[in-house]
C-alpha cells in the first residue's frame, strides 16, 4: 500500500512538472507578456495536450482499461453517476458565478477571448481532437487521476477529501490569468467542477468518468467554434 501511494505521488509530481511549465509559458508569457499571435500560442497548447495526454493514457492504461470493464459490469450505476455529476456541475457552477454577477457582471477573462478567437484559424477536426478530447484527458490525468487515485488507495476518507479539494484548487488556479478578485470569482466554477469530477471519480471508481464529464463540457463550445 505504501509503495502504491509513493507511485501515485511520483506520477502526480511528474505530470504536474510536465503540464505546468507549458501552461505558464502559454498563458503568462506568450499571451500576456510577449503578446504572441493566437495561432502560435494555441498551437503550443494543442501540441502539449496531445503529448501529455498520450503520456497520461500510457501511465494510467490499466486504470482506463478497468474503467471500460466497469462500464460493462455496472452500466446503470456508472451512467447514473455520470449524469448526476454532469447535472450537478451545471447547477453548482452557475451558482458559483453569482458573486461575480454582483461585483462585475460584464467581466471577461482572457481565456474567454481565446476561445472566441479560434474561429477559422485551425482545422475543425484538430480543434475537436486537441482541445475537445486530449485537453480534457490531460487535465483529468493531471488534476484527478494522479492525485485522487493515489489517495484512494488508502482507507482514510480524509485523505481522499483533501486530495479532491487540493486538486480542485490547483485546477482553478491554473485557469486563472490574473490574481484579482474578479478573476478569482470568474474561475470559482472551476473549483466547483474540480470537486464534482473528483467526487464522481471516487464514487464510480472509474477513470473514464471524469474524462467523459470534461469532454462533455468542452466539446459543444469547440464544435460551435470550429463550425462557425
Amino acid at each position: 500500500m505504501i509503495e502504491q501511494n509513493k507511485k501515485g505521488l511520483k506520477l502526480s509530481i511528474f505530470l504536474l512538472l510536465a503540464y505546468l511549465p507549458v501552461h505558464v509559458i502559454y498563458t503568462k508569457i506568450l499571451l500576456q507578456f510577449l503578446d504572441m499571435p493566437m495561432r502560435f500560442s494555441v498551437t503550443l497548447q494543442m501540441v502539449s495536450y496531445i503529448a501529455i495526454g498520450n503520456s497520461g493514457i500510457a501511465l494510467f492504461w490499466n486504470e482506463f482499461k478497468e474503467g471500460i470493464s466497469l462500464w460493462k459490469q455496472h452500466t446503470g450505476k456508472t451512467f447514473g453517476i455520470l449524469i448526476a455529476a454532469f447535472i450537478s456541475d451545471i447547477l453548482l457552477s452557475n451558482l458559483a458565478l453569482i458573486p461575480l454577477m454582483f461585483i462585475n457582471p460584464d467581466y471577461q477573462s482572457l481565456n474567454e477571448h481565446s476561445v472566441s478567437e479560434l474561429q477559422g484559424k485551425f482545422p475543425a477536426l484538430l480543434l475537436i481532437i486537441a482541445l475537445g478530447i486530449m485537453g480534457p484527458v490531460t487535465e483529468e490525468v493531471v488534476f484527478r487521476l494522479a492525485p485522487i487515485t493515489s489517495a484512494s488507495s488508502t482507507r482514510a476518507k480524509s485523505k481522499k477529501l483533501i486530495a479532491i479539494l487540493v486538486a480542485a484548487a490547483l485546477f482553478m488556479l491554473v485557469h486563472m490569468h490574473a490574481f484579482t478578485l474578479e478573476e478569482f470569482l470568474y474561475n470559482l466554477p472551476q473549483f466547483v467542477t474540480g470537486i464534482v469530477y473528483g467526487v464522481a471519480l471516487v464514487l464510480s471508481k472509474n477513470a473514464t468518468v471524469p474524462v467523459l464529464l470534461h469532454i462533455m463540457n468542452n466539446l459543444p463550445a469547440l464544435i460551435l467554434v470550429a463550425l462557425i
